[in-house]
C-alpha cells in the first residue's frame, strides 16, 4: 500500500511539473529534450551564483559593499 501512495504521489508532483513549465503542450520527446537541458543547466546556475559569492567575498576592495548572500 505505501508503495501505491509513493507513487501517486510522485505522479502528482510530475503532473504539477508539467503545469506549471507548460510542458503538457509538447510531445514526449520534446519534454524530454526539455527536461534534459533544463536539469543540465540547474547546477551552471547554481555555480555561478556561488562562484560570484566567492569573488565578492574574497575581493577586499568590495568589503564596504553590504552583502546580501
Amino acid at each position: 500500500m505505501a508503495l501505491g501512495d509513493c507513487w501517486k504521489q510522485l505522479s502528482w508532483f510530475y503532473y504539477q511539473y508539467l503545469l506549471v513549465t507548460a510542458l503538457y503542450m509538447l510531445e514526449p520527446w520534446e519534454r524530454t529534450v526539455f527536461s534534459i537541458l533544463s536539469a543540465s543547466q540547474s547546477p551552471r546556475a547554481d555555480a555561478g551564483v556561488s562562484l560570484t559569492q566567492h569573488i565578492w567575498l574574497a575581493n577586499p576592495m568590495c568589503s564596504h559593499v553590504p552583502q546580501s548572500f
